[in-house]
């Protein structure tokens, strides 16, 4: 007798994801992503302009060295518009954001930091406790907190995914 996958007599077997995995003293699973995937959407100008460059999907990757997952670049511009702002003229003075996902006593927080000011309150701030963190599977964080970023429309969840 002949099986064949699909056929409803044999389960199929599940194709395991390519979701390279670390394991570092520093982490507070003994094994997590390499790399994790996150979508943020819905940022809009407030009183900065470009704050769209926040929007989109991002990998954070594990660096070692500061033990944290971090992605590259955010290159946007940290001016006000209008007049009695940072920046008159609306001129754009290139400034780079990070996000960071690290985690803090007891809290695993997902932060854009400009200059990559890390937990020290960045941009816009979403956390998890690290108690009930899915070291391996995706996690959603809750909305913290913003400073004075110029930008609104901050999501309130994000869900971050082994990439």
């Amino acid at each position: 007798m002949r099986f064949s996958p699909g056929c409803g007599c044999c389960p199929s077997p599940s194709p395991s994801p390519s979701v390279s995995t670390i394991v570092d003293a520093c982490l507070p699973c003994e094994v997590a992503p390499l790399k994790w995937s996150v979508t943020i959407s819905g940022v809009t100008n407030d009183e900065c302009l470009f704050c769209d460059n926040y929007n989109g999907t991002f990998i954070l990757e594990w660096n070692a060295f500061n033990c944290r997952w971090q992605s590259g670049a955010i290159c946007y511009c940290w001016n006000r518009t209008g007049t009695g702002g940072d920046n008159v003229d609306d001129s754009c003075v290139p400034t780079v954001a990070v996000i960071t996902l690290v985690d803090f006593f007891g809290d695993f927080i997902l932060d854009i930091a400009v200059d990559d000011l890390t937990t020290a309150g960045g941009v816009a701030k979403w956390v998890h406790p690290v108690a009930s963190f899915d070291c391996l599977g995706p996690n959603t964080l809750e909305f913290s907190s913003v400073s004075t970023s110029g930008c609104s429309g901050w999501p309130s969840t994000l869900t971050i995914t082994p990439a």
